[in-house]
Formats: C-alpha cells, sequence, structure tokens
C-alpha cells in the first residue's frame, strides 16, 4: 500500500505531522495491514548500501523520537503488553516502530558491519528465560517471613495494631487499628528478589511500586505528628500524600557513602539506588520533594532529576529529563536515553535474573531506545544484536562477546 510506505518513510525522516503519526498509528494496530507493513520494512533493510536511507548524522536523534515519543513507543508498546495473549504474533506489528522498525533504521545505518553476520543462537534448542513477575518477600519484626506471591489473598498478619493483608490485586496493604506507642512500633521489610516487582500501600496510603532487587523498610505504623521515614535500597517509586505536620521522607541506603534523603511534599517520584550503578538518581514526575545529602539540599520540580555522584561530599546535580524514561520499568518495559551497554544489561540482569559477564573489550555503543520487558530474554538480545553485538546464554550466565570476537 502506498500510503503506508509513504507514512513509513516519513516517520524515519521525522517528518510525520500529529495527523499523519495518529494516522500511521491506526495502521500499525489493525491486523488487515501486518504483512504489507512488515514487507515495507523489509525492503528498506534490503536497500542498496551506497543510498544512506537516513542521513547519519541524524541516525540516533531518529531513533530517540520514535522510541521516546509518547505518541509511539508508549501506545505501542501497551498495544504489546495488551494483546499478547489474543495474539502473540501482533508483535511483529503492534511494537514495529519499537522493536524492528526503529531498530531496522538504525540496523540499516549499520548494516556494512553488523547485517551479514548470523542471527543469535545462544539459545536455540534450549529453554528461553522468561521475563520477571509479580513477587516479593515480606520480613516482620520478628524475623519470620511470608513469600507474597505464593500467599492467598487476605489476611496475612497483625502487628502492632495494624492489619496485614494481601489484596485482591496481589499487593500488600496495612490498615492501622489502634495507635501504639511510638516506642514499641515494629518495623517491617518488603524485598523484591532478582526477576520480581511488587506494589505496597503504606500505613499512611502512600504507594509503592518496587523494581527488581530492591528492599524497603518501614513502620507498620506512623507516628501522628512525626515525620513518616522509610528506608530504600534499590528502585522504587513512590506516590506520597502531602502533610506538613508527617513530612515523607525516605532514606537511601547503599554502599556508596552520604547519600542522604528525599523528603516528599505531596507527590509522584522516583528514586533509583542501586549497589551497582555508580550514583543516585531522584526524579519528580508531580509535586515537589527536597532532596539532602551531607547538609546541602535543593528542592526539585516537576521534570528535574537530582543525581547524587558517588564521591563522598555533598555534591547535588540536577538536571532536566524526560521522567517517562524514569519510570518506563513500572509500565512494562525498557527506556534507553544515550546509556551504554553495561548500562543495559544490568537492567537486563535484574529483570531476567541472570548474570552478565563480559568476554574481552566492551563494545562501545551508545543506545537509545525502549524494548517490551514482558519479552523472553531470547527477544530482548536478538533485538540488541540489530546493534552488531553478539550474546552465549549458558543456564542463567549472559557472556557479552566482544567486539573483536563479534568481527571475527
Amino acid at each position: 500500500m502506498h500510503r503506508i510506505a509513504e507514512l513509513l518513510h516519513k516517520h524515519l525522516q521525522n517528518h510525520l505531522t500529529p495527523a499523519e503519526e495518529q494516522e500511521l498509528m491506526q495502521y500499525v494496530k489493525s491486523e488487515e495491514f501486518d504483512e504489507v507493513i512488515k514487507n515495507k520494512i523489509s525492503e528498506y533493510w534490503q536497500s542498496a548500501d551506497d543510498t544512506p536511507f537516513l542521513p547519519e548524522n541524524k541516525q540516533n536523534v531518529i531513533l530517540n523520537r520514535i522510541l521516546f515519543s509518547e505518541q509511539t513507543s508508549t501506545q505501542l508498546l501497551q498495544q504489546t503488553t495488551t494483546r499478547k495473549k489474543k495474539r502473540y504474533g501482533m508483535l511483529a506489528a503492534a511494537s514495529l516502530l519499537v522493536l524492528l522498525l526503529v531498530a531496522g533504521g538504525f540496523f540499516y545505518l549499520q548494516k556494512k558491519t553488523a547485517f551479514h553476520q548470523p542471527p543469535i543462537l545462544a539459545l536455540q534448542g534450549k529453554k528461553d528465560i522468561q521475563p520477571g513477575k509479580t513477587g516479593a518477600i515480606l520480613t516482620l519484626s520478628d524475623g519470620s517471613t511470608i513469600v507474597l506471591d505464593s500467599a492467598r489473598e487476605g489476611a496475612l498478619a497483625k502487628q502492632n495494631g495494624a492489619n496485614i493483608t494481601k489484596t485482591a490485586a496481589g499487593s500488600l496493604a496495612y490498615d492501622v487499628t489502634t495507635q501504639t506507642d511510638p516506642g514499641t512500633i515494629a518495623w517491617n521489610t518488603i524485598t523484591t528478589p532478582r526477576g520480581s516487582q511488587y506494589e505496597i500501600t503504606l500505613p499512611d496510603g502512600t504507594r509503592v511500586w518496587l523494581n527488581a532487587a530492591t528492599s524497603l523498610q518501614y513502620p507498620v505504623a506512623f507516628v501522628k505528628g512525626a515525620e513518616r521515614r522509610v528506608i530504600l535500597s534499590g528502585e522504587a517509586y513512590f506516590e506520597a500524600n502531602s502533610n506538613e505536620q508527617s513530612p515523607f521522607k525516605v532514606t537511601v541506603q547503599t554502599h556508596h557513602n552520604n547519600e542522604g534523603e528525599v523528603t516528599a511534599l505531596g507527590t509522584r517520584f522516583n528514586i533509583m539506588a542501586y549497589d551497582d550503578e555508580a550514583a543516585v538518581h531522584t526524579t519528580l514526575l508531580e509535586g515537589a520533594v527536597l532532596v539532602s545529602r551531607a547538609g546541602n539540599s535543593k528542592r526539585l520540580v516537576p521534570g528535574q532529576q537530582a543525581i547524587f555522584p558517588p564521591e563522598n561530599n555533598n555534591t547535588i546535580l540536577i538536571e532536566n529529563v524526560d521522567t517517562e524514561i524514569a519510570v518506563a520499568w513500572k509500565k512494562g518495559f525498557f527506556r534507553f536515553d544515550q546509556q551504554k551497554l553495561p548500562a543495559i544489561m544490568r537492567q537486563v540482569g535484574r529483570w531476567y535474573n541472570v548474570d552478565i559477564s563480559y568476554e574481552g573489550r566492551t563494545p562501545d555503543i551508545i543506545f537509545g531506545g525502549g524494548i517490551d520487558k514482558h519479552l523472553p530474554l531470547s527477544r530482548i538480545l536478538g533485538a540488541l544484536e540489530k546493534y552488531g553485538l553478539r550474546f552465549e546464554v549458558t543456564d542463567r550466565k549472559v557472556n557479552v562477546l566482544s567486539t573483536q570476537s563479534t568481527n571475527n
């Protein structure tokens, strides 16, 4: 169909109008045009090497726009997630511009070095590694534990006047029935292993989504008129209620020194504080937060991100960012913004519960884009292979082959 070809061409050239963008989305979502769209993509991939389809100096800009724009990538990723049970083959069309078209555009520019290399063989004939799931472990104040993913819906425990329940939606909730002495309030810890995420509603109504490999410590009841403090290690997204008499505070705990705290002033924000990441990132989506470190404090406005560099000092860097990138994990996909391969693979390792190693020199590639987190590992690695990478998978270990090995 000529019109589809025209729209795809304009999309790759970054020339779509809003109306044309919506028109293309309708074609992508329609089952009727699956084969037409896939055939057009194949034609682009097979174009002559001597006639670059995209200007080389714009490849990353166009790549990021296609993958990061709310009008395209988010809608397509949602389409992939909600419809995959009904028709898994829709992935090729529904996530076309996310996983195929965009990779194809960049892939085309890299075709002289990557196009003729063989497809991924690492998982052929072996059981694929599935993506993470909903699950966590609750540790009560007496040291006893409850595996939440296997626990039944309903009451789980009662501590210090608080009823702990697993909701019908599968999350954890606290209902405080009586006030207790501040000196006797118990603390619980919820931990998500690698390959798991979980949601919890704290005693004050604050909702928290925990990413993989995360630990959150909190009291089973908050004292009226006192600060509401929790301790975080890993990554979590918070929706905290405003209360001037009882500010909500998150103490960030990593192996780095002086990681500081975040005070929520009625807000939605994300904190990424993994031990294996070089810095702590706090990203504000709505409301206001005050970030503090070693006596230095800065207030964020929506759209800003605070960065605590790893040095042992009071440095706080503030940047304007695309907040959707910071919370993409919560919405079910990976998003990369000019990130190097090790940063990508750390996310993959946590979500798929695999260990990452490198053979020889680490490929020096900068990535931008997004991939559905509900895909099996082979599909994620297959998408990355379009950049000329190679992987070997043994049990739950992924070895990234060096660029020298790749070219041999």
